[in-house]
């Protein structure tokens, strides 16, 4: 018999043709998947419930993976919603889980994901999903065993239940964060049993004449397909365009300054202080060095772009050759340090960066500094900074995030100072500083490195977008970002 025979077939046709049997022998299992709606839909669950679980991390099949489950589910659930009010519950379920996963699709395109993800609802919406994922294998079990009692093949029942209690075990271990290469091993041949255990189940019924009528749909499958996949690709663009950038708090600034902090900053710009990195102090950093000894110093620029390579012909040691260099036509990033010593002791330290020309592009930034109070200094006061434009009037705001972290090192534990920020687009003289103050351990120390790392997003799209806030502590920095990387090398130096 042809497969178009199959097709042409409607369920009592093949119940019967079942039920003489073909040479005694049951017809092959993907002709009862074509003929057979029940059989081929409850294998359209059980492939989706083991795509679902599956995060596999390589070339977006984390992603890919558990979309098409999600898709398997609810096509399968949607031609066995109307056997039962199980199978019926169970769909509504499925929808509900697949919409909580295929926005998180859309979450992923802003680069403030991961503060989305730690917030307090989402980590109760987390475990709601959970609580969901355990009520829809419930439903389905309780849906599939509505239909062995129809048919009285109540033996298969044992499947049903161990479905449950092996997705009860599974999601314990995961919301308790047991990591283990063995136990995943285990969990999964367990899983890979009991599925096919519930395929035979199904396809045993299908053999014995079992037949459902598909719920009636208006949208096909490859229609409904289409459009969540539309509505997550438009999610998606629109969360990039309006989230690829921290939100800031930009405003005004005060430009007044009163008496004393002018005498300050006077003093300040005698010992040798870059004016235009003292014009972006508040007035408290500036009469914190108030009585200051003297200033040291540090600039240098740095490129952002990835510039142009060149092949150029050197001579060493006698013998020519070409020598393919990179070459800078534009640096766009001026990093200025500043360290001005307070007393025998005590340093303020200013990082300062300022774009001198416009980047082609800005995202999410970072400003990473390991301070001076890493090794020989002690910290002594707060860490504070900003970040400010020009464009008519000077902009400030305060960073996204500053935050002060313990990273781990080559050799020793280092503390770092972490200030991610957004740019706008528009614009100009775009700049910004961190500023703490530090105490050396012994008046004998007058030498000191501090590191000051800038990444900026390139723009280059990313999935998911990843926020500077998130980006690992590296010395290669991380794709999608330029890592610029520059030494301070403090020098106490005084007046004689």
């Amino acid at each position: 018999m042809s497969e178009k025979d199959f097709r042409e077939m409607n369920d009592a046709e093949f119940e019967a043709m079942l039920a003489s049997g073909v040479d005694g022998q049951p017809p092959p299992e993907e002709v009862v998947e074509l003929v057979s709606p029940w059989h081929k839909s409850v294998k359209r669950v059980l492939w989706g419930f083991a795509l679902t679980l599956l995060n596999i991390q390589f070339l977006y099949l984390q992603y890919i993976l558990p979309a098409i489950g999600f898709f398997m589910l609810i096509f399968g659930l949607r031609a066995l919603r109307k056997e039962n009010k199980f199978f019926g519950a169970a769909y509504v379920l499925a929808w509900a889980r697949s919409i909580y996963f295929f926005s998180s699709l859309a979450i992923n395109a802003s680069a403030m994901h991961s503060d989305i993800y730690a917030s307090n609802f989402m980590w109760g919406l987390t475990y709601f999903v959970v609580v969901l994922t355990l009520a829809t294998v419930f439903c389905f079990a309780l849906g599939f065993r509505e239909v062995l009692r129809k048919t009285g093949g109540e033996d298969g029942a044992k499947w049903l239940c161990r479905l449950v209690v092996w997705y009860t075990i599974f999601a314990a271990a995961a919301v308790i964060s047991i990591q283990s290469t063995l136990i995943a091993l285990a969990f999964m041949v367990c899983f890979v049993f009991i599925v096919v255990g519930i395929a035979r189940v199904s396809r045993n019924l299908s053999w014995a004449g079992y037949a459902i009528t598909p719920a009636k749909v208006r949208v096909s499958d490859k229609q409904l397909c289409a459009a969540v996949l539309g509505t997550v690709a438009l999610g998606i663009v629109l969360v990039y365009f309006f989230g690829a950038k921290y939100p800031m708090k930009w405003q005004a600034e005060e430009t007044e300054r009163s008496a004393e902090t002018l005498a300050v900053m006077a003093e300040l710009e005698a010992l040798g202080f870059p004016s235009d990195v003292l014009a972006d102090l508040t007035e408290e950093e500036i009469l914190a060095c108030k009585g200051a000894e003297s200033v040291y110093v540090e600039s240098g620029e740095a490129a952002l772009n990835e510039g142009r390579r060149v092949k150029e012909l050197v001579n060493k040691y006698g013998l020519e050759y070409y020598e393919t260099k990179t070459v800078y036509d534009v640096k766009e990033l001026v990093i200025t340090d500043v360290a001005v010593n307070l007393d025998s002791k005590r340093v303020r330290v200013f990082h300062h960066f300022r774009f001198q020309a416009e980047a082609e592009y800005y995202g999410t930034e970072m400003l990473d500094v390991i301070p001076l109070y890493s090794r020989d200094f002690l910290k002594s006061g707060d860490v504070s900074g900003r970040v400010l434009y020009d464009d008519g009037a000077t902009f400030v705001s305060t960073y996204y995030s500053l935050e002060e972290a313990g990273v781990q090192g080559w050799f020793s534990a280092e503390p770092h100072i972490r200030a991610a920020f957004s740019l706008p687009s528009g614009g100009e003289n775009k700049r910004g500083y961190v500023t703490y103050e530090a105490s050396a351990k012994s008046t004998a120390i007058s030498y000191a490195n501090a590191y000051v790392y800038y990444t900026h997003r390139t723009g280059e799209f990313i999935y998911p977008v990843v926020g500077t806030k998130y980006i690992p502590i590296s010395f290669f920095g991380q794709e999608g970002f330029k890592k610029i990387t520059t030494i301070f090398g403090y020098e106490r130096k005084t007046e004689e």
